[in-house]
């Protein structure tokens, strides 16, 4: 196995033991070429009753030298389009900002805007489809991002 799976693995658990966070994804992004990806985001709005969401957090992704990749610390609203309580979808639009910390030779660390759609489904599998904006190099990057985890759905349950 490559080290940097290695390294997403302790990166997650030791996010979910300190923060006890429930916005976790681990999986797969397509940007100009493939990387692994790990996401994580403490939600710092998060209700059932409300439309939107807004979380900090990290976003780490494997090297890739196409496209502009590593560890970046982020800001992240959602706002759900489709999201009704007695299904397991949902729909949302949103946007992220951080500053991406490259691990790449070819690129400078730097600023990146991400609007982006985002589908998950049975709380576990998710689909994001988006486009990473990089104002210092004045250049942009469309992705997908397919995962697991997500959790976005949990804001619904309620215990018996």
């Amino acid at each position: 196995m490559n080290k940097n799976i290695y390294v997403s693995l302790l990166l997650m658990l030791l996010s979910m033991v300190a923060a006890k966070s429930q916005i976790i994804n681990l999986g797969y992004k397509q940007q100009e070429k493939g990387m692994f990806q790990f996401l994580f985001n403490y939600p710092f709005v998060l209700d059932r009753y409300k439309p939107y969401e807004v979380m900090l957090g990290i976003d780490y992704t494997t090297n890739n030298r196409k496209a502009p990749s590593g560890l970046s610390p982020q800001a992240t609203f959602h706002y759900y389009l489709l999201d009704n309580a007695n299904s397991n979808y949902l729909l949302g639009a949103g946007a992220s900002a951080g500053y991406l910390f490259d691990f790449n030779k070819g690129y400078s660390n730097q600023l990146r805007f991400s609007p982006h759609l985002y589908f998950e489904y049975g709380l576990l599998c998710n689909v994001r489809a988006g486009y990473d904006l990089l104002p210092t190099q004045q250049r942009g990057y469309p992705y997908i991002s397919i995962g697991i985890g997500g959790l976005h759905l949990m804001r619904r349950l309620r215990m018996m």
